[in-house]
């Protein structure tokens, strides 16, 4: 019995964490795609070619789980953390508990580290961390439902 909610514990914070991190990935790479393509593709600039496009395709993954850890490390970790003990407070986690990670998680991510941008390019901190309350509720919520659809309480 100990063992099995360990295990569940555990299965929670991975479905968080890594969840949570392949999201970020994802939404790193189709922009990063989508640049890549925009810029070498779409253009009429002979020096960058299509191919370049392909490879910059192919390492995207790479490049969003690097850029994923190095913006959202903190607010994967607390979120992922909260729901654990979540889940090991009332043994299934409830929708009210997820929605209530969700300002613990964008506190996680004001405190970081700024942006590597300049000034001139960086958008105000309110539009920020808006923009990062709304996809952290979207990525908390996709994994609120993987969590429960696996768990066997």
């Amino acid at each position: 019995m100990v063992i099995a909610k360990l295990i569940a514990l555990l299965r929670t914070f991975l479905v968080f964490f890594v969840g949570g991190l392949l999201m970020v990935a994802t939404v790193i790479c189709v922009l990063l795609i989508g640049d890549a393509v925009s810029k070498h593709c779409l253009h009429d600039n002979p020096n960058p070619t299509c191919g370049d496009a392909l490879f910059f395709a192919a390492v995207s993954p790479v490049y969003g789980i690097g850029i994923g850890m190095a913006l959202n490390f903190l607010p994967l970790l607390v979120g992922a953390l909260l729901a654990v003990l979540g889940r090991a407070a009332y043994r299934r986690l409830p929708l009210w508990y997820v929605l209530a990670i969700v300002p613990a998680c964008v506190l996680a991510h004001s405190t970081q580290a700024t942006s590597w941008l300049p000034d001139s390019e960086v958008r105000p901190l309110y539009e920020r961390l808006l923009l990062f309350a709304v996809f952290q509720t979207v990525a908390l919520l996709v994994c609120w439902w993987w969590d429960r659809r696996g768990s066997w309480d």
